[in-house]
C-alpha cells in the first residue's frame, strides 16, 4: 500500500474507486468518482472499516480514501513519551487534511467513526472550506457532560489481551459483546475475521493507549461546531454503551445545518442489515453539500 510523507510522519492510505453504476432501480447514487475521507476510531486500521460498508459506498459512486491514524497500523508509531499526551485529536486532524491535501481531493466530503468522528469534526473546524460535508458516527463533541461510557463499556474496552492471536481473538469477542448492542444479532465470525486480520498486519496496543490519551485531554469542539456551514449527518446507536447517544445528540443540536439519525437497538457498532440504510442517509448528506 502507499504511503505519504506528511506532517514529518508516514501515513499508509489506500484509494478505492467507484465500481461501474449498477443498472435500474438502483439505490441512491452520488456523481461517480465523489471523494469521500475516511477517519477509523480508536486503535482502528485502513482494513478494519467493514467490507460490506465500503463496497456499499463505493458502489453508490464515491471514491474512497481509507487510511492508517498515526500510531496505528502501518502509518508512523510514536515512542512512549514521558510527557502525555504525546499528540492531540487536532493533530491528528492536521494528519487527515494533509493527506488529502497530498493527493489533491480538494474539496471532499469526509466521514469519521467513534474517534475518527472527533477527528472528522476537528478537521471541519479546521479546514471549513476544504469540506463539502461531514458525517459523524458514533462520536461526541468533547463535552464531559455528554457522552459518556457506562461503566460496563469502559471495563470492556480496558480489558488488556494477551500477547497470542488465540487470546486477542477471545478477549476482543468479549468486548464486542458488551458494545455491539441489544437490538442485533453479533456477527462473531465477521469480528474473528477483524481481529484476524489487524493482528497480522499490525498489533500495537501501546499505540491504542496513546490514542486514548488524545481523545481524553480532546477539548470541547461545541462552539466551534455551532459555526460549521456545511451539510452534517450525525448517526448514533440508541443503545452505545462507549460514547451514548448524548453524545450524538449534542453533535447535531451544536450545528445548523445538521441531521441526526439514531437506531434503536445499535451499540457501538456497524450491524450488517441496517449498512445500506445507513449508506442511504450519507448519500442523502452529500447530496445537500
Amino acid at each position: 500500500m502507499p504511503i505519504a510523507q506528511i506532517n514529518s510522519i508516514e501515513l499508509c492510505y489506500e484509494i478505492i474507486h467507484p465500481k461501474p453504476p449498477p443498472g435500474e432501480n438502483s439505490p441512491l447514487l452520488v456523481e461517480s468518482g465523489t471523494k469521500l475521507l475516511l477517519i477509523q476510531g480508536l486503535g482502528g486500521q485502513l482494513i478494519s472499516w467493514d467490507s460490506q460498508f465500503v463496497d456499499e459506498l463505493v458502489s453508490r459512486g464515491f471514491e474512497v480514501i481509507v487510511f492508517d491514524n498515526r500510531d496505528s497500523g502501518l502509518s508512523t508509531k510514536f515512542a512512549d513519551s514521558t510527557v502525555q499526551p504525546a499528540y492531540s485529536i487536532e493533530d491528528m486532524a492536521d494528519d487527515a487534511l494533509e493527506l488529502c491535501a497530498y493527493l489533491s481531493l480538494d474539496p471532499f466530503h469526509v466521514l469519521g467513526i467513534s474517534m475518527g468522528g472527533m477527528i472528522a469534526q476537528a478537521l471541519a473546524i479546521k479546514a471549513p472550506s476544504s469540506l463539502l460535508s461531514l458525517c459523524s458516527i458514533m462520536s461526541t463533541t468533547g463535552n464531559r457532560h455528554v457522552g459518556m461510557p457506562t461503566p460496563e463499556g469502559i471495563k470492556a474496552i480496558m480489558t488488556k489481551p494477551g500477547e497470542d492471536l488465540e487470546s486477542i481473538i477471545e478477549t476482543g469477542l468479549k468486548t464486542w459483546r458488551v458494545i455491539w448492542g441489544s437490538g442485533f444479532p453479533i456477527e462473531e465470525d465477521r469480528i474473528k475475521a477483524k481481529l484476524e486480520a489487524e493482528y497480522e498486519r499490525s498489533y500495537y496496543p501501546e499505540g491504542v493507549m496513546r490514542q486514548v490519551m488524545a481523545i481524553i485531554s480532546a477539548k470541547d469542539r461545541t462552539e466551534q461546531l455551532g459555526k460549521l456551514r456545511i451539510p452534517v449527518l450525525v448517526i448514533h446507536g440508541q443503545d452505545d454503551p462507549l460514547i451514548a447517544v448524548s453524545g450524538g445528540q449534542a453533535c447535531a443540536n451544536a450545528i445548523a445545518q445538521s441531521k441526526f439519525v439514531s437506531y434503536a437497538g445499535m451499540g457501538h457498532s456497524m450491524p450488517s442489515p441496517i449498512i445500506a440504510t445507513m449508506v442511504d442517509e450519507i448519500v442523502a448528506n452529500v447530496s445537500r453539500s
